[in-house]
């Protein structure tokens, strides 16, 4: 019975220790796995040479209408298929419009503000814009800023 109540006390102190050196390592490898992220999103996001940072917008067609894309030194930041904050899931209904939407989304950043939108700010954008504007075909599909 002794023997046996030995062999349990060991096998609980074993385990234990296991526990233990789980814990402490899962936390080790958490932490290491957290640095290493911190380091590739400030190294991915901090401009190089000369500290500029370009951003550029490009729309293109989606579907049955259109949408906008937007890179920051040539990196995807914002892809837009649809017109953002509606109901549905549509895509914009001309070329122009993506690229008004797209415009605000760029003077946001620019300003260190949130870029995402408002059913109110698309609507502020569009109101004056209708399907078939003349010169709508002239409009390039890229543009692009310094920031």
């Amino acid at each position: 019975m002794i023997l046996m109540m030995s062999k349990l006390y060991l096998m609980s102190k074993l385990y234990s220790y296991t526990v233990l050196t789980n814990v402490k390592f899962r936390k080790a490898v958490i932490a290491f796995l957290t640095c290493v992220l911190l380091a590739l999103f400030i190294f991915g996001l901090v401009p190089h040479e000369g500290g500029e940072s370009y951003v550029s917008l490009h729309t293109f067609r989606s579907g049955e209408g259109w949408g906008y894309e937007i890179r920051l030194d040539g990196k995807r930041m914002v892809y837009q298929p649809v017109i953002p904050a509606i109901d549905s899931i549509s895509p914009f209904p001309t070329q122009k419009s993506a690229e008004q939407v797209g415009r605000l989304v760029l003077e946001r950043l620019r300003e260190g503000k949130s870029y995402s939108l408002t059913r109110e700010d698309v609507e502020s954008v569009l109101i004056d814009h209708h399907p078939g504007d003349p010169g709508e075909d002239d409009h390039k599909d890229r543009m692009h800023f310094k920031l």
